[in-house]
């Protein structure tokens, strides 16, 4: 096969994603897909000579640097300084037509408390937190991710009346909160 073919054949696959061996997807792995169909002395060689001059590649493949933050534990002094709180959901609906569970927890005791909620929007949000308060203190600060339902005004208004100073984690990363 001529060269010019080689470099042909690499460049349609490489330029056609939606083909089975398409896609700009590194050495290893158009190597690998090519190597099932294709073969040609040298292609190996061929091959990195075109994905080392492909931009695409260079942009798509370029290494990332991401700075990955030190992970800083929440310490609190004393039941209730600190606490949790994060929604479960979307469950089987129970007989009374509840489908989700308010977990708040106690970041010093791990004291749980749950409520059952029929929708999460923030009224129904803010009458657990404040049934939380009463029972057992303003807490100091307030754990919660970046879902909507802990993010509306109303609950903003009553963070700040409260003077609770907010923590916020990842939506979606059960593990942080």
């Amino acid at each position: 096969m001529e060269s010019s073919m080689l470099l042909e054949t690499i460049r349609s696959v490489k330029e056609n994603p939606d083909e089975p061996l398409g896609g700009h997807l590194g050495f290893d792995k158009t190597f690998e897909k090519l190597r099932l169909f294709f073969y040609w002395p040298n292609y190996r060689e061929h091959m990195e000579d075109y994905l080392r001059k492909c931009e695409t590649c260079a942009i798509v493949l370029a290494p990332h640097s991401y700075t990955k933050q030190p992970f800083i534990p929440i310490r609190a002094d004393r039941p209730f300084q600190q606490k949790t709180w994060d929604s479960l959901g979307l469950l089987p609906t129970s007989g009374d037509g509840f489908v989700y569970i308010l977990v708040i927890i106690c970041h010093f005791s791990k004291y749980v408390e749950m409520f059952r909620l029929k929708s999460q929007v923030s009224e129904e949000l803010a009458k657990c937190l404040i049934s939380v308060v009463c029972r057992h203190s303003v807490p100091e600060a307030a754990l919660s991710d970046r879902g909507t339902n802990f993010q509306s005004e109303l609950i903003d208004q009553l963070i700040e009346m409260l003077d609770i100073h907010r923590l916020r984690t990842s939506a979606f990363h059960s593990q942080c909160d």
